[in-house]
């Protein structure tokens, strides 16, 4: 479950990079409400919405015609289902993120701690971008609240 867990953060990370890359794009198509969708199935590690979001998304961009940005998508696409397909009869279940109703207490704080790891994760690999100049800072700091908010709202 670990090497599963940190192949799902290492996919979330190149997905939000590319959204924070994107991000002026993602604006100026309207596509933000499904960067979301897509980035709280990541935080969440729903494997299956997150596949379901990106097809979407990926027919948005290239409905209108963003293919440097359809390219990035396709081939994270392709990564996620070569994954999900290497990993057959794997329970995706057991690293999503589910609300403190649906298990005991300690679990969930468990869960809770394991999911801050991985979103710590995932804004090491942002910071090493910004600190690189490849995404701009504040655009990064941005999507960093932004990733806290989606976590947050899991419950």
């Amino acid at each position: 479950m670990i090497q599963v867990s940190d192949l799902v953060v290492k996919l979330a990370s190149e997905i939000i990079r590319i959204n924070v890359q994107f991000g002026e794009v993602i604006k100026r198509i309207g596509a933000q409400s499904l960067v979301n969708a897509v980035e709280k199935a990541l935080v969440r590690c729903r494997i299956n919405e997150v596949r379901s979001h990106l097809d979407l998304l990926y027919a948005r961009v290239m409905d209108v015609g963003e293919m440097n940005f359809a390219i990035q998508l396709r081939n994270e696409i392709m990564w996620l289902n070569k994954l999900v397909k290497s990993k057959n009869g794997f329970d995706w279940t057991s690293i999503e993120m589910r609300s403190l109703s649906a298990m005991e207490e300690y679990e969930y704080a468990h869960m809770k701690g394991v999911q801050y790891d991985r979103l710590r994760q995932i804004f090491a690999t942002l910071e090493f971008e910004a600190i690189e100049h490849e995404l701009p800072r504040d655009a990064v700091d941005e999507k960093k609240g932004h990733l806290i908010d989606l976590l947050e709202s899991a419950d």
